[in-house]
């Protein structure tokens, strides 16, 4: 007997005052987050009855999970136009640099944007049983692996904070184009990490009498972390 079962879901959400990560704190539109999620999964059954006495079971299953999160201006190299020196060129940080003007409400796209992750789930089963006079045997293994991706962005295009300090009012200063503090992450913020685990069993129920059933078993499990490379794409 054969199953399989494939599920897809995709969407695009617009939070127009970015609430959950990296805001500078604006109540003003257009300095939203866009998210874009795609989740899938894929499931594998295959039963096999070799005789009346011997069947195995192998399943298989694999789910992903992508998600990007870009600012509403994203794409638009405003710090560029603007003569701002100092910020990421990388094409995928675009977007309206932060400025916090004190006295006046922020302007500018979130600070730790944008962010991604693509996260992918492999999960192997196998199970194998025979009958043989007083004895039920099985055996079998599972194994998983994970693979995450991760893309977080820290100050790519700055973070310009404003207080008034040289004029004694903030825009002034803002014209003047001294601010008291110019932030702007540095290094690579892409991330992998990978995990895998495989467990392993071997068992014998044993009929010795009618009265008396013996069930044998032993079982290895194990689980490693594989070491974080310095960096990975999010696709």
């Amino acid at each position: 007997s054969f199953f399989v079962r494939y599920g897809f879901n995709e969407d695009e959400l617009l939070e127009p005052f970015d609430s959950l990560v990296g805001t500078v704190g604006t109540n003003l539109p257009g300095y939203g987050r866009v998210d874009n999620q795609r989740t899938q999964s894929l499931s594998l059954n295959l039963t096999h009855v070799f005789s009346p006495r011997a069947v195995n079971e192998f399943r298989f299953g694999y789910n992903r999970l992508r998600q990007i999160r870009t600012s509403e201006n994203g794409g638009e190299d405003v710090g560029g136009d603007l003569g701002i020196r100092g910020i990421s060129t990388n094409p995928r940080d675009p977007a309206f640099p932060a400025f916090r003007v004190t006295g006046f409400d922020s302007i500018g796209d979130g600070t730790q944007l944008p962010q991604g992750r693509a996260d992918n789930t492999f999960h192997f089963v196998d199970n194998v049983s025979f009958v043989t006079g007083k004895h039920t045997l099985k055996a079998g293994l599972d194994m998983r692996h994970f693979q995450s991706n991760n893309l977080t962005s820290i100050t790519p295009r700055g973070d310009f904070r404003i207080t008034g300090a040289v004029t004694g009012f903030g825009l002034a200063d803002l014209l003047l184009d001294v601010p008291v503090q110019a932030t702007r992450g540095v290094g690579d913020p892409t991330r992998q990490r990978r995990q895998s685990s495989s467990d392993f069993y071997a068992q014998d129920d044993w009929n010795v009498t009618r009265n008396l059933t013996l069930n044998l078993g032993l079982r290895y499990d194990l689980t490693l972390s594989i070491p974080e490379p310095v960096s990975a794409p999010v696709e």
